[in-house]
């Protein structure tokens, strides 16, 4: 009799064993920006980092989890009609449900408008990094491909003193499961 009560014992906590390590593994994530159509020649804007904010906070720092970026100055305004920046590929990530994204800006930020270029003044972003939702269920061996759209038209403000400020508005275009 007990080793039938330790045997099913054991096959309970296999079972149990089994069914945790199902929401174990890493998924893949790759992010794309575009843009839309804004007059101006050029507006440059700095990625340094892109990270992703599980629910689950126990996964990295306080739920953060920074992505292998191809950090760089991306022209928003060549981003358009289906042009994409990767700024993350095939990362791997872990399992879970990831609710925001955060990029992490750069000082680079400028306008190019007239053949002149104006510096874009940034507020926290650059310290705190600009976070939007994401709401991506990141599954095992699945790679999530997220689409962001940089609204320039919303996101460059021509200031009263003839400079320019970038309050950048980001959305989440779409989310693949491939």
């Amino acid at each position: 009799m007990k080793t039938i009560i330790t045997l099913f014992g054991l096959a309970a906590v296999m079972a149990f064993t089994t069914s945790c390590d199902k929401n174990k593994g890493e998924g893949k994530m790759t992010v794309r920006m575009e843009d839309a159509p804004y007059d101006a020649e050029a507006v440059f804007v700095q990625v340094q980092e892109v990270q992703v904010k599980y629910e689950d906070e126990s996964v990295g720092d306080d739920g953060w989890v920074s992505l292998s970026t191809e950090a760089g100055v991306y022209n928003l305004l060549e981003l358009q009609n289906g042009v994409t920046a990767v700024l993350t590929e095939n990362e791997s990530i872990p399992v879970g449900k990831a609710s925001q994204m955060r990029l992490i800006l750069g000082t680079e930020n400028s306008i190019v408008i007239d053949g002149t270029t104006y510096g874009l003044l940034t507020s926290s972003q650059t310290n705190t990094g600009l976070k939007f939702n994401l709401n991506a269920d990141i599954q095992n061996n699945e790679n999530v491909i997220v689409l962001i759209d940089f609204d320039v038209d919303n996101s460059v403000v021509l200031q009263g003193t003839g400079s320019y400020l970038l309050k950048p508005v980001i959305k989440v275009e779409g989310i693949t499961y491939v």
